[in-house]
């Protein structure tokens, strides 16, 4: 095994969780190369950015051999399903992404609804159909609002139903028009559940639990109410006091943790869960091996110490070791999205010259996909940029990132669809 210094790190993916893993990454003094696959223009000037599509894998395991890199990093869900962890070890290359097994958990809703049941995690009741006249049978004699989970894709997978002609018109896409693909022969239907969202992310080095600080979750429904779309996320929470974040990791985290391990032997690495809080509690709602976009930039300036350590801890088993120092600061992390997110991508945006964070010490800008023609940078996915914002209050640092210069930049050709973010906790 190399020594954990002058590392060599290679980052898999182009999109805002990995610009802001590069980020961090960055402030090791026992990082001395990063390179980035593909990148993006964002990260340019903190990491090399290698002309390898990230569905490369063959371009990507060459290369990582013959320039013997120590660690590697992997940002996209379905390089981690299709098993490039498993590829790596097979060559004796540390890499910190789950194996292709583990990461069932985190591809099917189905898998991770009975593994909550089988265990006792709290959840809503769930029913799974594989056929259109199991779902209009049983939602004819439900009570609305409903929730329709696609099998096997988070793109407009989840659905919230106001009603019959609702649920007619979505199973017509999902399970005679195929839009999903596959992903459309399973569906799953559960009661909706009333209240505020948080994410948990926890860290587990097989005998270790390591919870970061919770974040809730900005969300706001578009589409006649039916699409939930995560906006952004902040910490610390309002929703839930420091005696209920504990109850939840008793009684929900920890038991959760043991299920998985004993399920898929031995997991290393993050687990994020979403969980609604209810009068009664919270209620999982889904969870995943891997963060999300939203998740990572505001964690990742949370979290105070060096972030490879952290993750050298990790693999190595030894994470009640690690001395962990979280941040007194609020943050506020926001998604930029093209109008039309929840439709199929067309049409590219317009970026202005990076780096773009240059007059707020405290906010930060994380890209998204980019595509540069000469000297224009286009950003070409749904999601074109991260900000995160650090402060005080929550208020003040969402007030303080709208009147940031990326902001007031790109409003008019990129959506901030944030619902104002009301901290009902003034002293945090």
């Amino acid at each position: 095994m190399p020594k954990n210094k002058n590392l060599k790190v290679l980052v898999i993916g182009g999109g805002i969780l990995e610009h802001s893993l590069v980020w961090k990454l960055k402030q090791s003094p026992k990082v001395a190369e990063i390179y980035a696959a593909p990148g993006n223009e964002g990260m340019r000037d903190i990491a090399e950015c290698l002309n390898i599509p990230e569905t490369d894998y063959f371009q990507i395991l060459k290369f990582a051999k013959e320039q013997k890199i120590d660690l590697t990093l992997v940002g996209p869900y379905r390089l981690i399903a299709d098993g490039i962890a498993d590829q790596f070890h097979k060559e004796k290359l540390r890499i910190f992404a789950p194996r292709a097994k583990q990461a069932e958990i985190g591809a099917s809703r189905v898998v991770a609804k009975e593994l909550m049941r089988h265990y006792s995690i709290p959840t809503s009741p769930y029913h799974v159909f594989e056929n259109i006249d199991g779902v209009m049978n049983f939602c004819e004699h439900a009570q609305f609002p409903l929730v329709l989970k696609i099998e096997g894709t988070a793109l407009a997978g989840t659905v919230v139903c106001h009603s019959m002609e609702h649920v007619v018109s979505h199973l017509d896409k999902v399970m005679k028009q195929k839009v999903f693909g596959e992903a459309g022969e399973r569906v799953i239907i559960e009661n909706f559940i009333h209240g505020d969202i948080i994410s948990m992310t926890i860290l587990i080095d097989r005998q270790t639990i390591i919870p970061f600080p919770a974040c809730q979750i900005v969300r706001e429904f578009v589409d006649g109410n039916r699409y939930p779309i995560k906006l952004g996320a902040f910490s610390p929470v309002n929703c839930a006091s420091p005696r209920m974040i504990h109850h939840i990791e008793r009684e929900v985290i920890v038991p959760l943790v043991h299920a998985i391990n004993r399920q898929y032997h031995s997991y290393k690495g993050f687990l994020t869960v979403d969980m609604v809080i209810t009068e009664k509690g919270a209620r999982v709602l889904d969870f995943k091996i891997q963060w999300s976009d939203i998740l990572a930039q505001v964690l990742l300036n949370v979290y105070q110490g060096d972030f490879v350590d952290l993750i050298l801890h990790t693999l190595n088993g030894t994470l009640e070791n690690l001395n962990i120092q979280w941040s007194k600061h609020s943050v506020v992390g926001l998604v930029a999205a093209k109008e039309n997110q929840i439709k199929s991508a067309g049409g590219h945006v317009k970026l202005p010259i990076f780096p773009m964070d240059e007059e707020d010490e405290n906010t930060k800008v994380f890209c998204g996909k980019t595509k540069r023609m000469r000297d224009t940078v286009w950003g070409t996915g749904e999601r074109i940029l991260g900000i995160v914002s650090t402060g005080k209050t929550v208020n003040g640092t969402y007030k303080n990132m709208q009147e940031s210069v990326a902001y007031n930049d790109l409003k008019e050709d990129i959506v901030f669809r944030i619902p104002q973010i009301t901290n009902k906790n003034k002293n945090k």
